[in-house]
């Protein structure tokens, strides 16, 4: 039975300096399987998005090196009419920073989680700071993490290959 524990911080960067440690904190029990990161909004507003990607770059790293399946996901968009001040000009560097996730998560080789195609523009789907996800939305965000995990590690009866794998492998030629 799959177990989720959520070690996300409130107000962490990924640029933080303790930020790592605290990761490595977690892949290091020998106790999960994978990692499912999604890291980012806290970042915006401090324009590193070079640090960033490597910080999230590290994270990947650390976890593969551990045996660790990762799914690196998208961050969410953010309502510029939300209640905090810097939500506007924040949440016109959501795209921009996603679009690097997205390269980083083909760099690396893990399965890009799209929470921010998955949420389809629905600003709803945020609280009224505009950042962080109502019920709904975090719902979404599961839903979004299950299917990438399905697609990825999930074995067809009968099969020792995951479903999605099924999808990649080259068909052999008749010799």
């Amino acid at each position: 039975t799959p177990k989720v524990q959520n070690a996300g911080l409130r107000g962490e960067a990924i640029t933080d300096s303790t930020t790592f440690p605290r990761f490595v904190g977690y892949t290091s029990t020998g106790q999960y399987n994978a990692v499912l990161l999604m890291e980012g909004a806290n970042d915006l507003s401090r324009q590193i998005n070079s640090s960033a990607m490597a910080g999230l770059g590290l994270m990947i790293d650390d976890a593969k090196g551990r045996g660790m399946h990762v799914f690196l996901a998208t961050i969410p968009p953010e309502n510029p009419l939300g209640c905090c001040p810097d939500r506007g000009v924040e949440s016109g560097l959501v795209a921009p920073f996603n679009d690097q996730v997205r390269a980083l998560a083909a760099s690396k080789g893990v399965p890009l989680v799209d929470v921010y195609q998955a949420f389809g523009g629905d600003l709803s789907l945020l609280g009224f700071d505009g950042l962080h996800p109502t019920a709904a939305g975090y719902h979404k965000i599961a839903d979004t993490f299950f299917q990438s995990i399905r697609q990825t590690l999930e074995v067809v009866p009968g099969s020792s290959t995951p479903t999605g794998a099924l999808h990649r492998v080259a068909p052999q030629r008749r010799k």
